[in-house]
């Protein structure tokens, strides 16, 4: 009678464990897949909410990035124009 008991415990206490395993497993999952779902949702509401510009907006975006790269090529040529005499007076002392 006792040892049925201490059986009955048992298997109780192993389905038990194993019922939270798979607890813990679904959580794991939630974890790594509710993100994923919440991505794709923004992601479709993005793609449903973007337009095709027309000529005068992809004009006007296309100028003001060509611009963009003018400024940032300028930059970096009176960056390099201004350190090229100094790395040499720093090399040449050396």
């Amino acid at each position: 009678m006792i040892l049925a008991r201490l059986d009955h415990l048992q298997s109780e206490a192993t389905d038990l464990a194993q019922q939270k395993g798979k607890e813990r497993i679904m959580d794991a999952l939630d974890s790594v897949f509710d993100p994923l779902r919440d991505f794709s949702k923004d992601s479709i509401r993005l793609v449903k909410r973007c337009h095709k510009p027309d000529r005068k907006e992809f004009t006007k975006v296309a100028t003001r990035t060509a611009i963009g790269f003018v400024v940032m090529g300028f930059v970096g040529f009176f960056v390099k124009l201004i350190f090229i005499p100094i790395n040499n007076i720093i090399v040449g002392a050396a």
